[in-house]
């Protein structure tokens, strides 16, 4: 259970962690391996697709929303969530993947120098620790790609 919610009044059944991160691996597991050129944003939207239409993933209450920008109350934008598990039943409950194109090799051979960033401090460990947005509710979770 998140937050102070009384369980009866609690949108997330306490299995739902388990239920949508078995969904996620088997979406994973169903679609071809990314290529050396694909981008983040093109592999996102392939395992967002593969589970928004997984037989499975329909009898758990969350709709799939992929890329989804978190807006505060003026309407600025408070940052963007690459895959958002929202709660049918629910307009404010949700849990996120934040992913990560790690160990990218690219043409000749050079790699990414970009891994550190992503899983230090100002990188992973900000965005389990709710640093991306001060509106975060539950915690999120990271699936590096």
């Amino acid at each position: 259970m998140f937050g102070n919610l009384q369980p009866q009044f609690n949108p997330f059944d306490s299995n739902y962690l388990i239920e949508i991160l078995e969904a996620a691996a088997g979406a994973w597991s169903r679609m071809r391996h990314p290529s050396v050129a694909e981008l983040e944003d093109q592999i996102t939207f392939r395992l967002a697709g593969r589970l928004a239409h997984d037989p499975l993933f329909a009898g758990i209450p969350y709709d799939v929303i992929p890329q989804c920008w978190l807006l505060g109350p003026d309407g600025e934008t408070l940052g963007r969530i690459d895959i958002r598990f929202k709660h049918r039943s629910s307009q404010r409950d949700y849990f996120a993947f934040e992913a990560k194109r790690l160990h990218v090799t690219y043409p000749g051979g050079s790699f990414s120098t970009e891994y550190p960033t992503y899983t230090g401090d100002a990188g992973m460990m900000a965005f389990v620790e709710g640093h991306y947005c001060r509106y975060t509710f539950p915690s999120p979770i990271c699936f590096p790609l």
